[in-house]
């Protein structure tokens, strides 16, 4: 799995512009999931699901992972294709489009950190887990940056998640860290 995708063509924009594709990209990227699986998860019907999957995979957004054979039947685990999901500069045009999509990127991202959040072991969230420091890290900062120092920003940040990433990388005895950033312009504070 890419850490970023940039989507090339207004169709892959679009068809991100549907809820419940955002809703079943979120969850492929946290891992591998039937249409079947997602059609209880996200209380949709299996012939709902299913059409978003193939409308997903057709524009590249989500990939067939693998296959398991279950009662004689074959199953498909789909995966998304990148862990994020950006633009090209050439949709830019298109900006109202965008500018909802990514919005609505952001929130189910928000969304999908809540569930970890609430899902994670007490553990988590004890101090002195990992040599007396705390176990988690917790940030929120409003910052100014100019255009391109956010662009740098950006860079340096995706390449410190890159440094670590351990679908890249396995490390012996590695546990699971799940990692939420955001980061957009907001109206200047009064």
């Amino acid at each position: 799995m890419k850490s970023l995708m940039i989507l090339e063509n207004l169709s892959q924009l679009k068809a991100l512009s549907e809820q419940l594709r955002v809703d079943i990209l979120m969850r492929l990227i946290e891992k591998a999931y039937t249409g079947q699986q997602l059609s209880k998860l996200l209380d949709v019907p299996r012939s709902k699901v299913h059409y978003h999957l193939n409308e997903l995979e057709k524009n590249a957004l989500i990939e067939q992972d693998y296959t398991e054979e279950k009662n004689g039947i074959i199953q498909k685990f789909y995966r998304a294709t990148a862990k994020g999901y950006i633009p090209s500069k050439r949709l830019l045009p298109h900006a109202e489009l965008i500018s909802n999509t990514g919005r609505s990127l952001l929130l189910e991202m928000s969304e999908a950190t809540r569930r970890e959040l609430l899902n994670a072991p007490d553990a988590s969230f004890e101090k002195g887990s990992i040599d007396n420091q705390w176990s988690h890290l917790a940030s929120i900062r409003d910052m100014n940056f100019t255009d391109e120092q956010f662009k740098q920003f950006i860079n340096d940040y995706t390449a410190l998640l890159n440094k670590y990433d351990t679908d890249k990388i396995p490390y012996r005895d590695s546990r699971n860290y799940y990692i939420s950033t955001l980061g957009f312009k907001i109206n200047k504070r009064k």
